[in-house]
């Protein structure tokens, strides 16, 4: 591992990150999952320690758009960023349009995670363990 290998999850749901830490490690087992629980916290993460990949919840602490406060800080950091989102088909494809994965906790969100996680990985020329 090394000190790149390092995937943030930004969620106010604290019930969430374990499940999603393990999603992450069984694509890359040698991922190094570190947490923030809102956009400041991530912001500060991101310019505090190098991080390969940003997967942040859209809506924290009844701010339906927390998620692009940190989709803004990923891309200033030059980071691959993603987006879990509860929200509505409709949605989801007007946040498709901004550039960044968007991910639905309702659908298929091991399968789309696990992708998104290797193509992170591949991009920074680590190949899964």
């Amino acid at each position: 591992m090394t000190t790149t290998d390092r995937v943030l999850l930004v969620d106010d749901e604290p019930i969430l990150l374990g499940p999603l830490r393990r999603l992450i490690q069984r694509a890359h087992p040698e991922a190094l999952v570190v947490y923030a629980s809102d956009p400041e916290m991530a912001e500060w993460q991101l310019r505090s320690t190098p991080i390969l990949l940003v997967v942040t919840d859209m809506r924290m602490n009844s701010d339906d758009h927390a998620g692009l406060k940190v989709v803004a800080a990923a891309r200033e950091a030059g980071v691959a960023v993603a987006v879990l989102t509860g929200a509505g088909d409709d949605e989801i494809a007007e946040m498709a349009r901004g550039g960044f994965p968007v991910v639905s906790k309702r659908d298929s969100l091991s399968v789309t995670l696990a992708k998104i996680v290797n193509d992170a990985f591949a991009a920074a020329n680590r190949p899964a363990a």
